[in-house]
């Protein structure tokens, strides 16, 4: 057995490693955009204290619903309107949104808000 078949036959190094580069962007996009979600929650609990909390459970729980309204609209509501891929590039777009919202509300948070 090759190293490539032993690092294939495993199912977790498939997610860790995805054998194309779409599905390599796809994965890491989405965990990195996880990740800058739960810093901006981190961030707007620092900046706002208690009042903080309730805004970063609001904002990780509004950024996933955002994430899946494509896929609960099109394929649960709307079955057969489009194709399969055009919902995964919508998703994708709405990763971006996320992503890029996070960002520019934790520059935010970070140059006028935060309080330790």
């Amino acid at each position: 057995m090759t190293v490539i078949d032993a690092v294939l036959s495993f199912p977790l190094f498939n997610l860790l490693l995805p054998s194309t580069v779409i599905d390599f962007l796809l994965h890491y996009g989405l965990g990195f955009t996880v990740v800058l979600v739960i810093f901006t929650a981190i961030l707007l609990e620092r900046s706002f204290r208690m009042k903080g909390v309730l805004l970063g459970l609001l904002f990780g729980f509004l950024s996933f619903v955002l994430f899946w309204t494509p896929e609960l609209l099109f394929d649960i509501l709307l079955p057969g309107v489009l194709y399969e891929t055009e919902v995964l590039w919508m998703e994708v777009a709405m990763t971006a949104i996320i992503a890029g919202y996070s960002i520019l509300l934790g520059g935010y948070l970070i140059k006028y808000k935060v309080t330790v």
